[in-house]
C-alpha cells in the first residue's frame, strides 16, 4: 500500500482549485495510485463523474465533503 491523497479539492472547490476531475484522475493514473479521494468544498457536484473516471481507469475512488 502506497500514498493515497485524501485532501483532494476539483474545479468545483470556489476559489480552491481548477484542476478539473478528468486532468486530476488522468494524473493519479499516470502515478498509478490505487485509490484516490475527492473532497470538494461545500459541495458534491463532481461526485458522479470523479467515481465514473476513477473506475474507467481502474482506480478505488473515495468520496468525501470538507
Amino acid at each position: 500500500m502506497g500514498w493515497i491523497p485524501l485532501r483532494t479539492h476539483s474545479q468545483y472547490t470556489v476559489l480552491g482549485s481548477t484542476v478539473s476531475i478528468k486532468a486530476l484522475v488522468e494524473r493519479a493514473a499516470e502515478w498509478k495510485l490505487d485509490s484516490l479521494a475527492l473532497t470538494d468544498v461545500g459541495n458534491m457536484y463532481g461526485a458522479i463523474d470523479f467515481y465514473k473516471e476513477c473506475k474507467g481507469v481502474g482506480i478505488q475512488p473515495i468520496l468525501g465533503l470538507e
